[in-house]
C-alpha cells in the first residue's frame, strides 16, 4: 500500500510523482550500464504485445492501456509470428480432425489388400479406356 502524498498517483519519488524525464533518465542509464538500448514506450509496446500473446482480449488491453479508441491500442499490440503460426497449426488440427483425413504417409506405408488391388487395376483400365490418365490430370 502507498503511503501518503500530495496526490493520488502510484509512484512517488521524494514524495512527488515521478516524472517522464526521471523515468527516462532512469531506464536510460540502466541501458547504459547493461548494453541494452530501453525506453518507457518501449515497454509499454512489449507489455500489450505480451498481453495479446497470452490471450488477454483486446479491448481489455485498450482498458489497461488508457486508450479511447481501439485503433490506438492495435497500433502496440503486434501479433507475434510464432503465435500466428501456432494458431494456424491449431486450427488446422481441428480441421483435420473434423474431416477425419488420414495422415498421406500412412496410407502410403499400408499394403494394398489383394482384392482391394485388383478393382483398383479395374477402374485404371476403365479410365484408361475413357481417355482419362494420371498424367492428364497432373499434366
Amino acid at each position: 500500500m502507498r503511503g501518503i502524498g500530495p496526490t493520488e498517483h502510484v509512484f512517488l519519488y521524494r514524495n512527488q510523482p515521478l516524472s517522464k524525464d526521471l523515468i527516462h533518465g532512469r531506464l536510460k542509464a540502466t541501458g547504459e550500464r547493461t548494453g541494452v538500448k530501453v525506453f518507457a514506450h518501449k515497454l509499454r509496446h512489449t507489455c500489450a504485445t505480451q498481453l495479446l500473446n497470452a490471450g488477454c482480449p483486446i479491448t481489455s488491453i485498450q482498458k489497461f492501456l488508457g486508450h479511447k479508441k481501439l485503433n490506438s491500442t492495435m497500433i502496440y499490440a503486434r501479433v507475434h509470428d510464432q503465435t500466428v503460426e501456432n494458431d494456424y497449426y491449431q486450427a488446422m488440427a481441428r480441421v483435420q480432425q473434423r474431416l477425419d483425413v488420414p495422415p498421406i504417409m500412412a496410407i502410403a506405408s499400408q499394403p494394398i489388400p489383394e482384392s482391394e488391388r485388383k478393382e483398383l487395376l479395374v477402374l485404371a483400365d476403365q479410365f484408361a479406356e475413357l481417355g482419362l490418365s494420371l498424367e492428364k490430370w497432373l499434366g
